[in-house]
């Protein structure tokens, strides 16, 4: 795919792994994305969810939970905030200690769920 007009100048700001995990992104956003989001649409999105992908490694979760969060596409601990603690058990390989370590580190900051 060729990178579109206006996602150039991000796409020219990553490094070669924020590449690779901005195409990891797009893939994800494409499989939970609205049918009418076009592609240039998708990348756009997953450039932006590599640009604040900090986020979580600020938080200093385990691999787990961090995993199983960057999966379902959250990347900042903002997003975190937006998700209730059902829909977060209900992800895979997500379970009563990734909560548990997931809710301290938001009460941390302030941010509860």
């Amino acid at each position: 795919m060729q990178i579109p007009k206006r996602c150039e100048p991000l796409w020219h700001s990553l490094s070669s792994d924020q590449h690779h995990l901005a195409w990891i992104y797009f893939g994800q956003v494409g499989q939970l994305a609205h049918p009418a989001m076009t592609a240039d649409d998708r990348l756009w999105r997953a450039i932006h969810l590599v640009r604040r992908e900090t986020g979580l490694d600020e938080m200093k979760l385990t691999s787990r939970p961090r995993n199983c969060l960057i999966n379902i596409g959250i990347v900042m601990d903002e997003d975190l905030g937006k998700v209730s603690r059902f829909s977060l058990s209900r992800v895979p390989n997500f379970g009563k200690k990734s909560m548990a370590e997931v809710v301290d580190a938001l009460a941390r900051r302030g941010i509860t769920i």
